[in-house]
């Protein structure tokens, strides 16, 4: 069969335009060549795009190598330093806590440092746990770290809080990894198998402080991709990373959740407790003589005893020498029992201790937004918060955003507060307990004003009350009385008008008096409330019945004084009444038998002084039981309207 010869020329992408033709070499041969030169474009491609993953990668190593170093020189700048600064200033850190820069500084945990060593050389993976405010981080920064350094190995703090920890891991060594993605995006133990190849054999010790955010702080989806990543690491036995967790106690059981990944995450552990006596008079000794200062033998016992008798928290240690230095005169060195004594011993100091910085350092108009800040923070179970998070808080209570601020500078100059990744926190825990006590206090101060203006607004009330009840009590007292001997019913409502006056003052006068009374008389004094009802009643009574009395006998003094003495009489029945009243906090049918029961007994009481003892109240009233429906009258519109009133607030308030 022979091959048929086509002279079309047909295009194509990979020859340059040119296609192999069956029987015309001259254009196969062409075709061939710009074939072959598109393999070697590619191939040259390929190898160019090797050469540039190959610059990448060590671009990045060289990044990397750069980053470790810089963070090593750091931390050697870091205690080379601190033994030149440790004889300046005051060598106790209050309520601040140790970095490596003080280092020279940091005493009375040797036992600790050397439990942690052991630790470390024991398992790939620490815990650290503690009691809040035992001094975990100064331990980690101050102690350990540079024992670490000593011993050629690396030590690499790291605090998450909300970031991941991977994340977190990776900025503690490279602060920006956007320039190298492939770092930033690699496994965590890809990334320290890269960083620790740079260190020849020696460890890495990453500290995780803090590390109850992680529980608290973080979401479930970032714990779970952590706690892969952290297994994946201790799986590696060739990895030379060591990892300290260091936590509070009461968090201590979350490390579960690491299991099963992670297996036996409570296999090694250290408890870091309260200082011992003899780690207490280290931490307070081997400061001072870097430093210069002197105590006097008297005073070191009497500090030792006064801090605890077995036990010593390091944070109350911290404040009480931190204050005595303090508190010495420029150029002077030696403390003293008498100096110690003056600042009120440990207690006073440690009771007085943030008040005192508040009181030197800030003004008084600054104080209560300060203390609203700091209450702030502890509201937050963390004790994290934002800037505008505190600035919202104390807008509450009419604080301007700029004088927020200007505060919380001061607070975080006072080394009260201090921030940590864009976020604001106690620098101690030590201080939750007085300002929770001040958020107590001011609680109660403005429970207190909320209840003090309650009482202003219902005794003001009582004025309303006891002249509405009084006035319309005295004119039903005066119709039941005279009503059925005037015929002139204008007349009739003249003068029983004129004696409303009267009786609304006399109403007044009980009401308000009685309110007083129970708002003022608790507990033990309750008798007080009775005994001013009952002289409220005798006294504003009396003197509405006189002055009804005058216009009957208005130049007789005596029929105005037996009148005056009848309502006297009549008025302490009615006080004590409205005090049983008032103070029952019943029903109201409840509360309404007791008015019936006091008017009854006003009714009682008016009948037989005006009618059988002393007369002269009402004149020459008709009959006995007028006066007596004249006597029960007064009480009963009287404890009506305030009894009204008060089931009236009462469904308000609901």
């Amino acid at each position: 069969m022979t091959s048929k010869i086509s002279t079309d020329e047909k295009k194509d992408a990979h020859t340059g335009g040119h296609a192999i033709t069956v029987g015309n070499m001259h254009r196969s041969v062409a075709a061939i060549g710009a074939g072959a030169q598109v393999v070697y474009t590619n191939i040259e491609r390929a190898l160019t795009e090797v050469e540039i993953a190959e610059q990448a990668e060590a671009f990045e190593r060289k990044r990397l190598a750069e980053a470790v170093t810089a963070h090593v020189e750091r931390l050697q700048r870091q205690v080379e330093q601190a033994y030149h600064r440790s004889s300046q200033g005051n060598p106790y850190k209050a309520l601040l806590e140790y970095d490596l820069g003080d280092t020279a500084l940091f005493h009375g945990r040797a036992e600790a440092i050397d439990a942690l060593r052991v630790c470390l050389e024991r398992s790939p993976l620490t815990v650290l746990h503690a009691d809040s405010g035992m001094g975990k981080t100064s331990l980690l920064k101050a102690g350990l770290a540079p024992r670490v350094l000593a011993d050629g190995h690396v030590p690499l703090y790291v605090r998450p809080y909300n970031t991941s920890v991977t994340s977190a891991v990776k900025h503690a060594l490279i602060t920006e990894l956007e320039p190298t993605p492939r770092l930033a995006a690699a496994s965590l133990r890809d990334f320290l198998r890269r960083a620790t190849d740079l260190l020849g054999g020696q460890h890495l010790v990453v500290m995780l402080d803090q590390f109850e955010e992680f529980f608290s702080v973080q979401t479930p989806d970032a714990r779970a991709d952590f706690i892969g990543e952290l297994a994946a690491c201790l799986d590696d036995d060739l990895l030379p990373v060591r990892w300290i967790v260091a936590l509070r106690s009461e968090w201590f059981g979350h490390l579960s959740t690491f299991q099963p990944q992670v297996r036996q995450p409570f296999a090694n552990q250290y408890l870091l407790s309260a200082l011992s006596r003899d780690e207490a008079r280290d931490a307070i000794i081997l400061p001072e003589q870097s430093s210069n200062l002197d105590y006097a033998p008297e005073l070191l016992e009497v500090l030792i005893d006064d801090l605890g008798p077995e036990s010593i928290a390091p944070p109350q240690l911290q404040i009480v020498c931190h204050t005595l230095a303090e508190s010495l005169s420029p150029g002077e060195k030696r403390l003293t029992l008498a100096a110690y004594e003056r600042l009120g011993r440990a207690d006073g100091i440690l009771r007085n201790y943030l008040d005192g910085v508040l009181a030197r350092n800030l003004s008084p108009g600054d104080r209560t937004p300060a203390w609203q800040l700091l209450a702030a923070m502890v509201d937050r179970g963390s004790g994290h918060a934002t800037e505008a998070e505190l600035v919202d808080h104390v807008k509450t209570y009419a604080v301007s955003a700029g004088d927020a601020r200007r505060v919380l500078k001061l607070l975080e100059t006072n080394r009260l507060v201090r921030p940590s990744d864009g976020r604001y926190r106690l620098s101690s825990d030590r201080l939750r307990p007085r300002i929770r006590q001040w958020a107590a206090e001011r609680a109660a101060i403005e429970l207190a004003r909320a209840e003090a203006a309650r009482q202003i607004e219902r005794i003001r009330n009582s004025a309303l009350r006891g002249m509405l009840g009084g006035a319309l009590g005295f004119c039903m007292a005066y119709v039941l009385a005279f009503g059925s001997q005037m015929n002139d019913q204008s007349l009739l409502v003249f003068r029983t008008a004129i004696r409303a006056l009267p009786g609304a003052v006399a109403g007044l006068l009980l009401i308000f008096m009685v309110d007083v009374a129970l708002a003022s008389y608790r507990g033990p004094r309750q008798w007080m409330c009775w005994l001013v009802g009952g002289l409220a009643g005798a006294g504003s009574f009396a003197l509405a019945v006189m002055s009804h009395a005058m216009w009957l006998w208005p130049y007789d003094v005596q029929p105005v004084l037996r009148a005056g003495v009848e309502g006297a009489l009549w008025g302490a029945s009615a006080g004590v009444g409205t005090v049983w009243v008032m103070s029952d906090h019943h029903s109201p049918g409840h509360r309404l038998v007791k008015v019936i029961v006091v008017a009854v007994a006003g009714g009682l009481v008016l009948g037989l002084a005006d009618t059988g003892i002393i007369g002269d109240a009402f004149g020459n009233p008709p009959s006995t039981l007028l006066v007596g429906a004249a006597g029960a009258a007064m009480p009963l519109c009287l404890l009506a309207v305030a009894l009204l009133a008060s089931v009236r607030r009462k469904e308000a308030a609901l």
